[in-house]
This record gives C-alpha cells, sequence and structure tokens, in this order.
C-alpha cells in the first residue's frame, strides 16, 4: 500500500517542469573546487557558501559545511536569526545565503565564497574555472570566540540586520561605530502610481561596498538597475524604463553592493513617503580593531567530527565562548573534563562560560532518547524471537 502511494504521488500529484540537467550543470566543478579546499584546509573545519543555488540544500550535496539550508528539523529560532541578520528564508524552517557583509562572515565562520564576488576589499580570487570563480575571505575566522560577557545582553531587533550585526560587534569585543551611513543628497519623487510614490534617491558613493536592508515597509526598491521585490503584482505597475532586471525573494534580504560612479541613485516605492532609507558601509578601522579582539583569545580546534569537537584555548581573561553552533538540550560541553552550564546567544547559538587560562574544550552531543530508543528495540527484538521460539516449541510438542 505505501509503495503504491508514493508510486502514485510521484508521478501524478508533484509537476515537475526543472531540466534535470541544470542541476548537474556546475556538480563536477563544485565537487572539485570543494576537494582542493578541504586539503588547502588539511581536512580541518571550515565553512563556504556559493551565491548561487541549485538547492537549499546545496552543502549537504557537494559535501561542505554551508549555512543555507531547508529541513523540517531545522530549529525555527535560526530561521528567525538568519532572516533578522540579512539573510532570506521563510523563518520557519529554511534560509538561503546571500552575499552579507564581513561580520556575519566571522559570525559565522565563512570563509570561501563559490560564484559570483563584487567585494574585492574584503576577499581575493584563487580559482578560477569556466563556470564559477573561488574567493577566499582576507580575514581569519572560527567556531568558537572568546567574547566580552556582555554578548549575554543582546536581544534582536526584528527586521534590522544591520543594527543586529553592529550590536554583536559591540557586544563582543566593546567596538563602536562598525557601520557608517552614506550621505543622501538629493530626494525627489519621480511618479505616482495608484496612490503609491516613486521616490528616487540620489546618494554619494562610500567607494567600497554598500548595505541595504528594506525595514522600511517598501513595495520595492531598484539598485544598480536590478527590481528587488516580493508581490508579483509590482510588476504591472513598476516603469520598466526604471530597471533592467528582476529579484524575487520571499522575505527581504539585505543587499551587497558596489557601484563605480561619485553618486548613485537608488529608486524605492512606498506608500509612506516621509520615511527615508539608509544605507550603510563598514568603517573599516573599527571592524579590524573589532576583529583582532575576537581573535586575541587563541582557540584551535583539534578535533571535528560530526557529535564531538575538541579545542585547545588560551583565554586572557574571564570570558564567553560563543560558537556558531545552533543550541541544542542534547550539546554538552565540558572545560578541562568539567560539565558546564550552556545557554543561547542571538536567541539560537551555543554559547558558555569559560574562566581566564588555558584549557580544554570538548562539545559533545549525547541524545539519551537514541539509547533508550536502541534499547527498547533489543528488548522488542529479543521479545519477539522468544515468542516465536515458543510457539515452533509448542508446535513441535504437538506434533
Amino acid at each position: 500500500i505505501v509503495s503504491i502511494e508514493m508510486g502514485y504521488n510521484i508521478n501524478y500529484n508533484w509537476n515537475l517542469l526543472d531540466n534535470k540537467n541544470e542541476f548537474y550543470s556546475h556538480y563536477d566543478e563544485i565537487k572539485d573546487t570543494v576537494n582542493k579546499l578541504d586539503k588547502e584546509e588539511n581536512n580541518n573545519f571550515y565553512r563556504l557558501e556559493k551565491t548561487f543555488s541549485t538547492t537549499l540544500n546545496d552543502g549537504s550535496w557537494y559535501n561542505y559545511n554551508g549555512v543555507s539550508t531547508f529541513s523540517s528539523m531545522e530549529y525555527e529560532r535560526m530561521a528567525i536569526l538568519q532572516h533578522n541578520l540579512g539573510t532570506g528564508g521563510n523563518l520557519i524552517n529554511s534560509y538561503e545565503y546571500f552575499l552579507n557583509t564581513p561580520i556575519y562572515n566571522l559570525m559565522f565562520d565563512i570563509k570561501y565564497i563559490l560564484g559570483y564576488n563584487y567585494d574585492i576589499d574584503n576577499y581575493t580570487e584563487i580559482y578560477q574555472n569556466d563556470k564559477f570563480n573561488t574567493y577566499k575571505f582576507k580575514y581569519k575566522t572560527n567556531l568558537l570566540y572568546g567574547v566580552n560577557k556582555e554578548i549575554k545582553d543582546i536581544e534582536l531587533i526584528q527586521n534590522n540586520p544591520m543594527l543586529n550585526q553592529y550590536n554583536f560587534i559591540k557586544y563582543t569585543t566593546g567596538v563602536d561605530d562598525v557601520f557608517n551611513t552614506s550621505k543622501i543628497i538629493n530626494k525627489k519623487t519621480i511618479d505616482y502610481i495608484d496612490g503609491m510614490s516613486v521616490i528616487e534617491y540620489t546618494i554619494k558613493n562610500s567607494n567600497t561596498n554598500n548595505y541595504f536592508y528594506d525595514n522600511y515597509g517598501l513595495e520595492y526598491y531598484i539598485i544598480n538597475d536590478i527590481l528587488y521585490y516580493r508581490n508579483d503584482y509590482v510588476l504591472d505597475l513598476v516603469n520598466t524604463s526604471y530597471y533592467m532586471s528582476t529579484e524575487k525573494h520571499d522575505e527581504n534580504i539585505l543587499v551587497n553592493f558596489t557601484n563605480e560612479n561619485d553618486t548613485y541613485k537608488i529608486i524605492v516605492g512606498t506608500y509612506y513617503e516621509d520615511n527615508d532609507i539608509d544605507v550603510f558601509y563598514l568603517n573599516k578601522k573599527q571592524f579590524e580593531q573589532a576583529y583582532n579582539i575576537l581573535l586575541k583569545d587563541k582557540i584551535n580546534i583539534q578535533t571535528n567530527k560530526e557529535s564531538y569537537i575538541k579545542a585547545k584555548a588560551e583565554i586572557d581573561e574571564d570570558k564567553v565562548i560563543y560558537t556558531s553552533i545552533p543550541y541544542d538540550d542534547d550539546l554538552k560541553v565540558y572545560i578541562d573534563g568539567k560539565k558546564v552550564d550552556t545557554y543561547m546567544i542571538n536567541s539560537a547559538l551555543l554559547g558558555f562560560d569559560i574562566e581566564k587560562g588555558k584549557h580544554t574544550i570538548e562539545i559533545k552531543y549525547q541524545n539519551n532518547i537514541m539509547i533508550i530508543g536502541s534499547i527498547i528495540s533489543v528488548i522488542t527484538l529479543l521479545s519477539l524471537l522468544t515468542i516465536q521460539y515458543k510457539k515452533d516449541v509448542d508446535r513441535k510438542s504437538v506434533v
């Protein structure tokens, strides 16, 4: 019955319109690149991401550690955290990586990017092929950092990734003003559509990468001639002369972009004409100061397995260990062999206290339910074998 139901669903319930060959168009090149990076990293833990996606589970398909995921077992709190850091997703069990900020890379240990990349200030191109390029982040990253205890006080601000990333740096390192705001030179309304204002902003270029996020309730926005929108009705309203291409996203995303001119324009469609937009860029001096503080404590991962991590740490004062590992009650942490309490950072990530000095940190995944389930299964199997044995004995005695 189950086989018939599955066969029926596969053949009649799904409308498969994708070309299978497209799913394999980059397969060999990606696998080759991942193998090269594994060798370069000597099979140590690192994360990479792609700026083009075939599925939301490409990490599983190509066997690399990434961010993007779509899983019914995913924690909702992780989806909410990713959304509030500028990553698109459904706020329940999926999120998809888009080129974000250097702060995001530090937070999630992203060391390599495959695909297009116009952030030349923060990445170095290391490989090329006819399908995509591979870039290495110019700053060191880690799975664990020793950070200020103030990180415990951090609270996520809904729909404001720039403030959340700013707060991460401020609370973990004490460094302020890691982002600057670009200057708006001119603002004018260039059109009205069904009561919606079309506003053009002229902005002074920062001559580096810029970051924009729609937390203003916009119907759409146009950056570098790309129309970003969420609802299809927008396409019937916007004058096509304003844009060259489109990108549709189910959720807001942080847009990382550059422009070669002295000034550039952003066009927005909004019913709230009084609200002004903000465009941010990185304060390099403050960022590098924070970066050096984050790496001041030496934490070296020696062993990394699916259910076990071992690291050596040298901490200069009593701190908190911040990790980009999703919090789970079954993750147990031991410092110098002694179990310590754990808690959530950013309402989603594993954190724990550590004292000044040299330590051995062990993180173990211990799920007692699996042990209980295995015991029940063994008892059940033995019971069935015993019952069957008794039946056979009784049958022979009757004969």
